[in-house]
């Protein structure tokens, strides 16, 4: 069902999307409980429309849920953890919420260039967005982050 879910979502049809997702997640909530990283998935996947349709206090209890259940049963160190960190940082810069996202976004980057690498394209492409916000928060002091992207 997630497959089919990412497939609407992928074809902008967020609403047929949440269909899919939500009975998706409690399938896996119930056969596989709440600490499972499939259910972190689905929980991810969820979340990820609920932004799409601009339902961010939804989807930020979504990710907030999926992050603190990935660390304990993951680690704060596995990518999954910080796939899960990424999500909620760029959903607090979307709600203006500047101060935990930089936090979160840095937290999210740090393990980015652990498991990728420096010049892996995700690890830039988060090192950017997180440049972009500090030069917009007029932390000027993020341009030493931009000059490592371009």
């Amino acid at each position: 069902m997630n497959t089919l879910g990412e497939a609407l979502l992928d074809l902008g049809k967020h609403h047929e999307a949440e269909t899919i997702f939500r009975p998706a997640l409690a399938g896996r909530e119930k056969c596989l409980g709440g600490d499972h990283l499939a259910t972190f998935t689905s929980i991810d996947n969820l979340a990820r429309i609920l932004h799409h349709q601009r339902k961010y206090k939804e989807a930020e209890l979504m990710l907030r849920s999926a992050k603190s259940g990935c660390e304990k049963t993951l680690g704060s160190d596995d990518f999954d953890t910080i796939l899960s960190a990424h999500g909620l940082a760029v959903m607090l810069l979307d709600q203006k919420n500047y101060n935990e996202g930089e936090i979160m976004y840095r937290h999210a980057l740090e393990g980015m260039e652990k498991a990728l690498g420096p010049d892996h394209q995700f690890t830039l492409d988060s090192t950017s967005t997180l440049s972009e916000t500090l030069l917009d928060l007029k932390k000027y002091s993020g341009q030493r982050l931009c000059a490592g992207v371009y």
